[in-house]
């Protein structure tokens, strides 16, 4: 009969497996993990404010201010509805388009005060919630993208027309 070896036992074998799979797995799940919690340690954008709603029958359309404090470069956004004083409630994903010349990635605003829109955003088609709510995605980093997520306003500031 041969001894066998030590590290040639299965559970050996399964423990050095799992090893090289973490080992392998570490690297990524921390440069993806630090794409979504980065913003919250070192915003990019802040003080996003809705200044001004041009409403149309089916949605509005919208220009917002921001400070941006980072050198990143802006890939897109997102609007969606809910409820902000529940993060658990499902939220309703609105269209959004941006502007040309807002995803023109050659002309990304300096540092400091910017201005965007108009952005075309449609009506929510259920009751979501009433908070309007933007995330935008910028490339700090040739690892991986940023997510940063803003609650801009009411959205029956933004869908509830003025009386006349």
């Amino acid at each position: 009969m041969t001894k066998r070896s030590a590290l040639s036992s299965p559970l050996d074998r399964a423990a050095r497996t799992l090893f090289a799979a973490a080992l392998f797995a570490a690297p990524y799940l921390t440069v993806s993990t630090f794409g979504w919690t980065e913003p919250q340690l070192l915003p990019i954008v802040r003080d996003v404010r809705l200044e001004r709603v041009a409403w149309a029958p089916d949605g509005a359309w919208i220009w917002f201010s921001m400070k941006k404090v980072r050198a990143c470069r802006f890939l897109g956004a997102r609007a969606y509805a809910g409820d902000a004083a529940d993060p658990d409630a499902p939220r309703e994903r609105l269209r959004l388009r941006i502007e040309q010349r807002d995803l023109d990635l050659t002309r990304d605003p300096p540092l400091g005060p910017a201005r965007r829109g108009p952005w075309r955003v449609r009506r929510p088609l259920t009751d979501a919630g009433p908070s309007f709510f933007l995330i935008l995605w910028h490339r700090c980093h040739a690892l991986y993208t940023s997510r940063s997520e803003h609650l801009v306003h009411s959205l029956d500031a933004i869908f509830s027309p003025p009386p006349p």
